[in-house]
Parts: C-alpha cells; sequence; structure tokens
C-alpha cells in the first residue's frame, strides 16, 4: 500500500480508499522485521511464535497525509464503499517479543516513510 499510494501521489493519480480511510494499521517498517528476525537467532531457544511490528496505530488517511508531506504533493484521494472484509484495527502485541528475545523496533512510520520515499524518488524510474 505504501508504494502504490507514493506513486499514485506522485504521478498526480487518485488513491482509491474502500471506505472513509479510518481504518487503522500497524504500520512496519521492513528493517524492523529484520532485526525481530535477528532477536529471535540470537536470543530463540527452540520454537516459539513472536508478533513482530511496531505497535503503533495509524490510520490510513494520516498514512496519505504524511506521503503528502513527505512528497511535498497533494493526494487526490477517492473514498468508496467499505468492504465488509476490512479489519477496523491491526495492532502487533510485541511483549512478549520485547521480553523473550529483546525485540525493540528501531524506525517510526515517519522515518520510515522517508527511507522508503527517498529509495523510490531514486528507483522510480524502474516501475
Amino acid at each position: 500500500m505504501i508504494h502504490k499510494f507514493t506513486k499514485l501521489i506522485d504521478e498526480g493519480n487518485p488513491i482509491l480508499i474502500n471506505g472513509d480511510g479510518t481504518i487503522s494499521r500497524d504500520f512496519t517498517y521492513i528493517d524492523n522485521i529484520v532485526k525481530g528476525i535477528e532477536c529471535a537467532l540470537f536470543h530463540l531457544n527452540g520454537y516459539n511464535i513472536f508478533n513482530l511490528g511496531e505497535s503503533n496505530m495509524v490510520t490510513i488517511n494520516e498514512v496519505i497525509k504524511i506521503i503528502e508531506e513527505i512528497l511535498e504533493k497533494k493526494a487526490t484521494i477517492q473514498y468508496g464503499i467499505k468492504l465488509r472484509q476490512d479489519v477496523k484495527i491491526t495492532l502487533a502485541d510485541i511483549s512478549k517479543a520485547k521480553k523473550e528475545i529483546g525485540y525493540r523496533p528501531e524506525s517510526n512510520l515517519i522515518n520510515g516513510l522517508n527511507n522508503f520515499i527517498s529509495w523510490y524518488q531514486k528507483n522510480k524510474n524502474f516501475f
């Protein structure tokens, strides 16, 4: 979704949102997931299951606003019908991963979006 929204905003194309954009997600920058896997590899003793994420909810509308600010471009948003299968909220409970393997997400949403958009701007001609 982040790549798709960034590309649409950058190119001046509309974003179609199912519902009103108030569903919340726990967006996680890839470096945080890699860090969590490393923590599991170095601290895990046997088989276990851990949730990895940032453990911070942000609405779709908020994500779009941050992308707009970074790109310095305004999004055109078209709101559509909310899909019944859309979950209102997702949030990773990372308390077990913190306690048992020392997982601590280091990149927050804004840092992750800045890093992604910087990468996107350098590589967008390949898409």
